[in-house]
């Protein structure tokens, strides 16, 4: 059996580790706190920074949605050119048409005009 002096060494090396595992659990405790509260502040600052970019992507939609009014308006007037343009074109060659036929129309009469003088020249000759 054990003896009162063997209880006491029993209890004195209990009582060292008891304290032992306190300083330990103290030490843990500290560590998790400052791991926590690292991963607190990282969180926050994630946080913040992904507040940041939603609010940059709402600025940009925005802008995105502006311009795309813009474009589509834009879109329109060059829709509205490109009829005037194909009119003008159409315009344009109906008038090369006519200055071409005019043309002819110019040639023809100018040969008349040379028959007429050749005539009269003839004519005149003829007379006298």
């Amino acid at each position: 059996m054990l003896e009162k002096e063997d209880f006491e060494k029993i209890e004195k090396l209990l009582e060292d580790q008891r304290e032992e595992f306190h300083r330990y659990v103290k030490v843990v405790i500290e560590d998790s706190d400052a791991k926590f509260n690292l991963i607190a502040e990282q969180y926050l600052d994630i946080k913040n920074t992904l507040n940041k970019h939603s609010q940059l992507l709402e600025e940009h939609s925005k802008k995105l949605d502006e311009h795309t009014a813009i474009l589509n308006e834009h879109s329109k007037i060059l829709n509205e050119h490109t009829k005037i343009l194909n009119e003008h074109a159409k315009k344009i060659d109906k008038n090369t048409k006519q200055i071409t036929s005019i043309n002819t129309d110019l040639e023809i009469i100018k040969s008349d005009i040379k028959d007429i003088k050749e005539s009269l020249k003839e004519s005149v000759k003829c007379k006298a």
